[in-house]
């Protein structure tokens, strides 16, 4: 017992030593993880189908699973312009043995259209665990949140936590890509520390180390210019172009024009790679993303309950159709509002409320809308006309 248990925390001990823990600091808003192994040799297309739309591994309608699956949607939605722009920009830098600078990003859109998750997605693609299969969400990157730098008291105190935070995770891992959220809260007197690391063909010194960011990724973020984007995207709606086809330049220029210190401070000296636009969620993206929603759900009540769940085609689109504003073409709600206040109360709720309540032995749950409700049918057996 003694010696099975030395073995354990050796095991244990390997996998801190190698993978290291993503470290949180609620109070800082500063996240870090260590150093994984890097995908050098992924291509453009490679990157881009890692990030694209990749339906949930769930059941066929009406089939059970014998074990369990991945329930967890994947992939960006409704954002070709940023597909289009960033798998190349990332696979050329890290394809590349010695840079000559960081790459730095500047990702702009309204809230809950997907920046955050194409960051996760892209520390997701990039980054592989050093052991399979363990602690497979801890990657090379620093995530630093407006709460780092918004109603702080001590403003040098929050910029020195966050240049040590930069500096130690560049030090473990130069590979590394590092987000900040809500670029427009940045102070003044953190540019200079930033662009520090950024405007440097050879290491620095930071606080007593030689740090070298010439490897890293830098993408920054903001929410602010919605109104803007929306108004130029509902433009390009209404002349009837395909989302991909809409220019991206024009949507730059727009970003490039507002006034944020910092971005014209990059600009200036040359060191902003792209200006990256996230497009406001039209009708196509929202049913996309409920359909996604459903078969996550459906997946989850397979793997858990072995339920199986079927819906008519026209839940979809009353759900869709309750997002979407009264004759405006994109919805005022992020994704996540959607999958909170509409897909979870309307019909998860309303699914294990009928399960909870059901007293027999039903194996099929059938989605149907009925009026202006949704109507939840529990069967004890799958009608094979439903497979």
């Amino acid at each position: 017992a003694v010696r099975s248990t030395l073995v354990f925390c050796a095991c244990i001990s390997l996998a801190r030593t190698q993978l290291g823990f993503v470290n949180w600091n609620a109070e800082s808003g500063v996240s870090f993880g260590t150093c994984p192994s890097l995908r050098r040799d992924l291509s453009t297309q490679e990157l881009t189908d890692l990030l694209v739309d990749q339906p949930v591994k769930s059941p066929k309608p009406g089939w059970l699973f014998s074990g369990s699956a991945d329930c967890r949607p994947k992939g960006i939605i409704g954002q070709p312009l940023a597909l289009a722009a960033v798998p190349s920009i990332v696979t050329h830098h890290m394809s590349n043995q010695h840079p000559a600078r960081p790459v730095v990003l500047f990702f702009a859109g309204p809230n809950g259209v997907g920046k955050t998750l194409f960051e996760q997605q892209l520390k997701s693609a990039i980054f592989r665990p050093r052991i399979p299969g363990l602690l497979s969400d801890v990657n090379g990157h620093v995530t630093i949140s407006g709460a780092a730098y918004r109603h702080r008291e001590d403003t040098n105190v929050a910029i020195d936590e966050i240049v040590a935070a930069i500096k130690d995770q560049i030090l473990r891992c130069r590979r590394s890509l590092i987000v900040f959220d809500e670029v427009q809260f940045l102070p003044s007197s953190l540019h200079v520390a930033l662009t520090t690391f950024i405007n440097h063909a050879q290491p620095v010194l930071v606080k007593g180390a030689s740090v070298d960011a010439r490897e890293a990724i830098f993408i920054f973020t903001t929410n602010v210019l919605w109104k803007n984007i929306t108004t130029l995207a509902a433009k390009y709606h209404q002349q009837g172009l395909a989302r991909a086809d809409w220019p991206a330049h024009e949507f730059e220029r727009l970003v490039r024009t507002m006034n944020f210190e910092f971005v014209k401070r990059l600009q200036f000296k040359g060191l902003l790679d792209r200006v990256v636009p996230f497009l406001p969620m039209g009708l196509p993206e929202v049913k996309l993303f409920l359909q996604r929603l459903l078969e996550k759900f459906r997946c989850e009540l397979a793997n858990q309950k072995q339920v199986s769940l079927t819906w008519e085609p026209t839940v979809v689109d009353k759900l869709a159709a309750r997002c979407m504003p009264s004759n405006k073409p994109f919805t005022m709600y992020g994704l996540g509002t959607i999958e909170q206040n509409q897909f979870s109360l309307l019909v998860r709720d309303a699914v294990e409320a009928q399960l909870d309540a059901e007293t027999g032995h039903s194996r099929h749950v059938r989605l149907s809308w009925s009026g202006q409700e949704l109507h939840v049918a529990l069967f004890e057996r799958v009608q094979h006309s439903e497979l």
